[in-house]
């Protein structure tokens, strides 16, 4: 009969699951090596015909490819208007990139599914993201040196774009939804 945990605030299972993988990591860090580390002839394996798939715009970042491995997601900086990221949809066979979000606002957590529906993070109805977008062009604009830094602005919300259809709207709420 096993015995029962009720006072404990993570399962025996858990706990065991959590300690493996910081065991692992720690055996990682101990060789000098620690995971997701610099690619050396031991690990080479790991990653093949590794190749730049962005080329345009400022920056781009934060991609994901389909379960099929057919598509990425993934934000760029690409419009002279707007200084913030924006999520593209890129077909891996033939480059062909479009754009999924509607150009506005800032965006950031790109995800697609098996269907081809896109989810994403999107400032678009901010009332003020024109005047955000603004701001952010005149402060590049005028030379001074910034250290990067992530807004989590407020007025993220989640939304869904599928093929053919219009911006789907998932969340309602005032706040930070962009890590869904």
């Amino acid at each position: 009969m096993m015995p029962q945990y009720r006072n404990l605030l993570v399962s025996p299972k858990a706990l065991i699951i959590v300690s493996a993988v910081f065991l692992l990591s720690l055996a990682g860090c101990i060789a000098g090596r620690p995971f997701g580390g610099m690619r050396t002839e031991e690990n080479v394996g790991l990653q093949s015909e590794i190749r730049q798939l962005t080329f345009a715009g400022r920056r781009s970042g934060e991609g994901y490819f389909d379960p099929r491995g057919e598509n990425i997601v993934f934000q760029s900086e690409r419009d002279p208007g707007n200084p913030f990221y924006q999520i593209f949809k890129m077909n891996l066979e033939s480059g062909g990139t479009s754009l999924i979000s509607n150009g506005r606002g800032k965006t950031t957590c790109g995800w697609i599914d098996s269907g081809g529906d896109i989810l994403f993070a999107s400032t678009h109805l901010d009332p003020n993201a024109a005047k955000k977008q603004t701001s952010e062009l005149e402060a590049r604009a005028s030379g001074k040196s910034r250290r990067y830094a992530w807004s989590y602005d407020p007025h993220y919300d989640l939304f869904k774009a599928r093929p053919g259809e219009d911006l789907e709207r998932l969340t309602n709420a005032f706040g930070y939804d962009a890590e869904g």
